[in-house]
């Protein structure tokens, strides 16, 4: 039988907003982020309109060394034609060269790459933990961000993002 697939979702991280962020994703994904504002799951959903989700990324490859990773995705033989390699640090002062990185998987990536205009975005989530490598199924389209431009809001209105959330 073959493993089920998992998707990471990130989530944005505000202390401030922490209740909203997890409410919403219990009621899209099933469970909270942990404190890096990831989320873990067999469960696929589409976060283009979500408030906090930023996007959910089908995952390939976890492991725990650059050098495993290069690996793994030589090994898999991975295709793809106007591709980009995306690599997210959390925390951002992680010590990784995320151009040096990019670039490196890239190169074991075939295909051509197309960084302006891709039909596919891989993407590395680099943690102090893990290394975790997939490719983005959905993006948050953020069209809750033009509300919040308005030219006139009111003291009794809500902001845009806690509306989308609720």
């Amino acid at each position: 039988m073959e493993p089920k697939k998992q998707y990471l979702y990130l989530t944005a991280k505000s202390k401030i907003e922490a209740d909203l962020i997890n409410a919403e994703c219990q009621a899209l994904i099933g469970t909270p982020p942990d404190e890096n504002g990831i989320v873990i799951s067999e469960r696929k959903v589409d976060v283009s309109r979500g408030a906090y989700i930023k996007n959910c990324v089908e995952l390939i490859f976890q492991t725990e060394s650059l050098e495993q990773l290069y690996r793994n995705i030589e090994a898999a033989k991975l295709y793809a034609d106007d591709f980009r390699v995306s690599v997210m640090k959390i925390p951002g002062r992680l010590n990784i060269n995320s151009m040096k990185v990019a670039s490196e998987i890239g190169a074991r990536i075939g295909g051509s790459p197309d960084l302006d205009n891709p039909k596919i975005v891989f993407y590395l989530i680099a943690t102090t933990e893990q290394l975790c490598f997939g490719k983005i199924t959905s993006e948050s389209d953020r069209a809750w961000v033009k509300h919040t431009a308005k030219p006139h809001t009111t003291s009794s209105s809500l902001p845009a993002r806690l509306c989308r959330a609720v």
